[in-house]
């Protein structure tokens, strides 16, 4: 009987006789019989296909002998790759899930709930000039508008903030005697950072008349004697004391 080996990285398949001279007798009868054995090694070296999720998570539950909690609409119409289970249940979820955009969390040994992952901060940064002579403007005060997220910038006006943008956030930027200014959170989270140029602000204030009207609450009548006016008496410092007089 002829020995047969061959190599599966170029498919080809060489026959030699118990004397090492090599065979071209019946070349397809062994050829034949060679891919007979070499296909399902080829099979087998494939990695699998995708398959539903919740197919997946069924086999990850008998194999770790552990229970998945879920909303149906979070796996529905989902396929992916059936992760290595050798590696353990925490690999093969985080390379099941991944992916997928889903993240879990384990609830004692045997349960484990499923939820959507949570969308990655955002990494804002700028600089707040002064919009005349683009002097930078320290310490400012920056946030995004209706959240808790802010920061203020540092001597050279440059700033970073970290959070989770949503849809339409807005930046605002103010500074002391200048106005604020809110602009689109989405495009301070490009390079380079962008400036935010504040101009001051310029406050007309009411008109205020100051008069002074208790030189004549006391009118001097004769030697040591004074008489109040009546009408005057409500605008005395300490109206509302009991002894008048102490008002004074």
């Amino acid at each position: 009987m002829p020995k047969l080996f061959f190599c599966h990285t170029q498919l080809k398949f060489v026959l030699f006789a118990r004397d090492g001279v090599p065979m071209r007798k019946n070349l397809w009868q062994y050829s034949a019989i060679a891919l007979l054995l070499f296909f399902p090694l080829l099979a087998g070296a494939q990695p699998a296909g995708k398959a539903p999720l919740r197919q997946i998570l069924r086999q990850i539950e008998a194999r770790f002998q552990v229970s998945f909690a879920y909303d149906d609409a979070l796996v529905d119409n989902i396929e992916a790759l059936p992760p290595a289970m050798d590696k353990g249940l925490d690999a093969a979820l985080a390379e099941l899930l991944g992916g997928a955009g889903l993240a879990y969390d384990r609830i004692g040994e045997a349960y484990i709930v499923l939820k959507t992952s949570p969308p990655e901060p955002a990494r804002l940064c700028g600089r707040v000039l002064e919009a005349g002579t683009g002097a930078p403007l320290p310490y400012a005060t920056l946030y995004l508008k209706g959240t808790a997220a802010g920061c203020s910038s540092d001597e050279a006006g440059y700033f970073e903030l970290s959070a989770v943008l949503g849809a339409g956030d807005t930046l605002v930027a103010s500074y002391v005697g200048y106005g604020a200014v809110a602009v689109p959170a989405k495009d301070f989270a490009r390079q380079p950072c962008p400036a935010i140029r504040l101009s001051p602000a310029h406050t007309e204030l009411t008109s205020v008349l100051v008069k002074e009207f208790t030189i004549d609450m006391l009118e001097r009548e004769s030697g040591n004697r004074y008489r109040f006016n009546p009408q005057r008496i409500p605008t005395l410092p300490g109206w509302g004391e009991p002894d008048l007089l102490r008002g004074l």
